[in-house]
């Protein structure tokens, strides 16, 4: 459904036809419209230009595209150089940004050589630390600002399994 090519010669057509309509359109006795239909394709080409050459000088005149989760692939690259297994706890902070996830599996996670789980608190980790009681724990809190992996029971207390 995202891709709209198929439907792009459909939207030529029916703003074709509003164009030919525009043409037409009075304001106050004068024939606006000739002169918005001729100035459109003019605005078009300006347009063009203008990201054209705004790309050519190398300035920025949108926000940038997102790079991914860099942070979360550094540490990543840290414990695919760790040995062992190992299951990382992510706490985010109230006022996280539900777009920016860190909690993502592959497909099997038993197998995997990193399990990403959301901080359920003290007691209700209690299950999931017994399931993968062969992992080296994990803490981080990606809403500070240099996220840093924390063996877990050392961040809030908690006793290990």
């Amino acid at each position: 459904m995202h891709y709209a090519a198929p439907a792009t010669g459909l939207l030529l057509l029916v703003l074709i036809q509003c164009l030919r309509h525009l043409r037409f359109w009075q304001w106050r006795q004068k024939l606006l419209g000739m002169s918005l239909v001729r100035a459109i394709p003019l605005i078009a080409v300006a347009m063009i230009l203008v990201r054209v050459s705004a790309a050519a000088a190398h300035v920025g005149i949108e926000t940038r595209w997102p790079r991914g989760n860099l942070q979360r692939a550094a540490l990543v690259d840290v414990l695919r150089h760790h040995p062992g297994k190992s299951l990382v706890i992510v706490h985010y902070a109230p006022n996280h940004d539900p777009h920016f996830e860190w909690v993502y599996n592959e497909a099997d996670i038993d197998s995997a050589k990193i399990v990403w789980a959301r901080d359920m608190g003290c007691a209700a980790n209690e299950e999931l630390l017994r399931y993968f009681h062969d992992r080296q724990v994990w803490q981080v809190n990606p809403d500070d600002s240099s996220p840093q992996l924390v063996p877990y029971p050392e961040l809030h207390g908690c006793s290990p399994p």
